[in-house]
């Protein structure tokens, strides 16, 4: 029978071999071990968001926020992480989509209150003007038109009528330098509530 004789230097190599394999099956547990923690401790309840406060709301209803908020919430990172989780929320993320979802609100704020809750405060836009073509929008002092409206809107807010048919809803539809001159038109006859954008601008006679 013959037999595996091993010389001083292939012991040295097979012993080198093995302890790099220990070593790398170490690595490769403590790994698994910390993502673990992490991803159980990243679903402990107490660091998820559960509480939504929100303020400044006038025409917007507050469960229209809280709606898009906690769907905004919902899911999981890479199928084990809850967005919920109050150390990955990010606040300007969540103002984003509600500027974008809520055209009528001009400013939104958003704080984290450690470490379950989230205060919204927002702040809406007025109406400075209805801007009509073949459709009216309300606009607010900044040209921005944001909600569409109706020719009997009220009697107390003023019409703009332009015959500009593309009037694009969440978009600021008037230029700062126009929005100037309207204010000192609108200023020089008070008492008028309808104005014709070619008046404004001064392409007419006032």
């Amino acid at each position: 029978m013959s037999r595996i004789i091993y010389t001083p230097e292939a012991k040295k190599k097979k012993n080198v071999s093995l302890k790099k394999f220990f070593w790398g099956a170490a690595l490769f547990l403590l790994i698994i071990i910390i993502l673990s923690g992490a991803i159980y401790l990243s679903r402990l309840s107490a660091i998820q968001i559960s509480k939504l406060e929100i303020s400044g709301n006038i025409f917007i209803e507050k469960q229209d926020i809280e709606s898009k908020v906690k769907n905004l919430l919902e899911g999981l990172y890479f199928s084990f992480i809850p967005k919920k989780n109050y150390f990955l929320v990010r606040p300007k993320n969540i103002e984003k989509n509600i500027l974008k979802e809520f055209l009528r609100v001009e400013e939104a704020i958003v704080h984290k209150e450690p470490f379950n809750g989230i205060k919204i405060n927002v702040r809406e836009r007025e109406p400075w003007a209805i801007y009509c073509s073949q459709k009216c929008f309300f606009m607010d002092k900044s040209g921005f038109a944001y909600e569409e409206a109706f020719m009997n809107s009220g009697n107390l807010i003023r019409f703009i009528k332009t015959d500009d048919e593309k009037l694009p809803l969440g978009e600021y539809i008037i230029a700062n330098e126009i929005i100037k001159i309207a204010l000192a038109r609108i200023a020089s006859a008070p008492n008028e509530t309808f104005f014709r954008y070619v008046d404004i601008i001064g392409y007419l006679p006032l």
